[in-house]
């Protein structure tokens, strides 16, 4: 049996036809694959300080603190029912102490006030034993630049505030009239008149710096 050339020649065709089908299918269906992963993790910083002042832990909460105790017990009762007893040549002290356990600093700012119906005592302030002539007002400006840093993972930042009601001269006969008075109205009412100070300590993180 003889295959004619025009059979051979659709065969080639065909053959043809196959070849580019074949690569025109390979290449639609080709194509660069890659898959890329990754993955970090960063820790967010704690914030965590504590403070006490007078030896008492400050809280969210007002604490009753122990800022007034003294050593005086001659001439004077030192206490009435858990209370110090202050009157003009008393003077005392007490600290205030921060730990930064954070990962980042902290600047510390002050609110003092007297207590609600505190007496107008004359008491005075000061960061060193031998300069109290601070006021309220004065002991703040002091304490906030004392604090303005306390650094991460330190140890504990801590000042001590001194504190007096100076005994008056003869003859400062307005001062003594004046101290005269607050102790006649403590023992002439039912409740003993009283001195106090509310400190608030606000603790605020300093920002972070590249140097």
């Amino acid at each position: 049996m003889t295959i004619s050339k025009n059979v051979w020649k659709i065969a080639a065709l065909l053959l043809m036809l196959c070849l580019i089908s074949a690569t025109l299918i390979s290449g639609t269906f080709a194509k660069y694959t890659s898959k890329l992963a990754g993955q970090d993790t960063a820790l967010v910083a704690k914030w965590d300080i504590a403070a006490t002042a007078g030896g008492v832990e400050m809280a969210d909460a007002t604490k009753e603190l122990d800022l007034f105790s003294h050593e005086y017990d001659t001439h004077i009762t030192q206490q009435d029912s858990g209370d110090y007893i202050i009157a003009p040549g008393v003077d005392g002290e007490f600290t205030l102490q921060f730990a930064n356990n954070s990962d980042v600093d902290a600047a510390v700012t002050f609110a003092i006030a007297k207590t609600e119906g505190a007496a107008d005592v004359p008491i005075k302030y000061g960061l060193d034993s031998g300069s109290v002539d601070l006021t309220i007002d004065g002991l703040k400006a002091a304490l906030d630049t004392k604090f303005t840093t306390v650094e991460k993972g330190g140890e504990p930042a801590s000042t001590t505030v001194h504190w007096k009601w100076a005994f008056g001269e003869d003859g400062d006969v307005a001062a003594n009239a004046a101290d005269t008075a607050l102790g006649t109205t403590s023992a002439g009412g039912d409740a003993r008149t009283s001195y106090g100070l509310t400190i608030t300590a606000t603790a605020t993180q300093v920002a972070p710096a590249t140097e």
